[in-house]
């Protein structure tokens, strides 16, 4: 299987680098993979490498990268072009809301990762030379990791997830992921759950510990409390309400509620994808609103909000993070599919609405509306790095 797997992506590898396309991601991913080179640092410091499909990963695993900058020199690849679309955007300035981490991302040297070919492993490896590998979440490619495994470069799991419903766990793919897992020396993941489903896939039980989610911990540090002023008039004369993520199908189910809602909130507009013309052009003739096309600033605005609609619920895959809406402790909505949420709770039942109408009732009857406050039992990123140090101890004191 492994030899199909790599014959299948060397010939995928080369068609999706040549072939036309209008898709502003794939132009991009296209762009980096030809131009892209690792230039070797003068830097001293041991090297930790980590591996993110996209940006929303990254910040899963950001606040403990800001532990180990001053330590390490750290590298992030993203399988995503659109990590490096997030990317450009932290280094303006949007709407008055000013980024604050332009001095830990310059000290973090971003790339993309290379199409995960044997020989693109092999020679991405020798280049870089890290004394530790972090895959983050559930994005791991096998050649990389068979190359790191023949080196005896330690490599672990950070904030892994494995659903029961995961196709992971189902014939054929179960063989596969088995022999790619057993490349892996540590597994930390988000819950009990996961753990078994890992189990379930030849992991033992003494490789495996639960940390639970960081993601959080890291919204609430970045928590923005000081509204810039323009925002702060805004809000003395008019309620404001932001959806975010948006996609089309949102849009469709909750329609009829912008014509209701922008009587008396300003609504802040933010789609999940910018490239649906049809879409966005839907969305700029809702009255009294702002539609924000920037990538990155959508944490930063649900701090205006009187009320939030976090989207996807209406799609099928499912809606998307609510932490990031929850942690400012105001009315948090969202469509019926959530299933695949982890961030929801038996209070959020209130809150889920299956139209634009149930939208609209749910908005007008939030008299006693009691938030919830997001706490954390223990720092998980604590856990994360006294864990990846002692895993990795001897290799980079060496």
């Amino acid at each position: 299987m492994e030899i199909l797997y790599s014959f299948c992506l060397q010939i995928l590898s080369k068609i999706f680098l040549t072939l036309p396309t209008k898709n502003k991601k794939l132009k991009i991913w296209q762009k980096i993979q030809k131009q892209q080179t690792h230039k070797k640092t003068q830097n001293s410091l041991p090297k930790i490498w980590f591996h993110c499909a996209s940006f929303g990963e990254f910040t899963r695993v950001e606040p403990l990268i800001s532990e180990l900058v001053e330590d390490f020199e750290i590298f992030v690849t993203f399988f995503s072009s659109s990590g490096f679309l997030v990317l450009e955007n932290f280094f303006t300035e949007f709407e008055g809301f000013k980024n604050t981490k332009n001095e830990l991302y310059l000290k973090i040297n971003f790339l993309l990762l290379p199409t995960d070919t044997q020989k693109n492993a092999k020679n991405f490896i020798a280049e870089l030379l890290p004394k530790l590998v972090v895959w983050v979440e559930n994005d791991c490619w096998f050649n990389f990791a068979y190359e790191l495994k023949k080196r005896k470069i330690p490599q672990v799991f950070l904030c892994a997830k494995l659903k029961n419903y995961s196709s992971r766990l189902k014939f054929p793919a179960k063989f596969f992921f088995k022999k790619l897992y057993s490349l892996v020396d540590f597994f930390g993941v988000v819950d009990q759950n996961s753990k078994q489903n890992f189990i379930k896939l030849g992991v033992e039980n003494k490789k495996i510990e639960i940390f639970g989610d960081s993601r959080l911990e890291g919204l609430l540090k970045e928590k923005v409390t000081n509204l810039p002023q323009k925002w702060k008039k805004l809000k003395e004369t008019q309620k404001t309400a932001v959806f975010g993520s948006l996609h089309f199908e949102d849009f469709q189910a909750l329609e009829s509620a912008f014509k209701e809602l922008q009587k008396v909130f300003f609504l802040v507009l933010v789609p999940h994808e910018t490239q649906e013309t049809e879409f966005l052009a839907k969305l700029k003739k809702v009255e009294n609103s702002l539609v924000v096309e920037e990538f990155g600033v959508l944490k930063s605005l649900y701090s205006v909000a009187d009320f939030i609609f976090v989207g996807g619920g209406f799609t099928k895959n499912g809606v998307h993070s609510l932490w990031e809406a929850k942690i400012y402790e105001v009315p948090v909505f969202f469509g019926p599919n959530h299933k695949n949420s982890q961030e929801t709770t038996g209070n959020d039942k209130n809150f889920v609405v299956k139209n634009g109408k149930e939208l609209v009732e749910k908005v007008q009857n939030l008299s006693g509306f009691k938030p919830e406050k997001l706490v954390l039992p223990e720092s998980v990123v604590a856990k994360m790095k006294k864990k990846l140090l002692e895993q990795a101890e001897s290799k980079i004191f060496k």
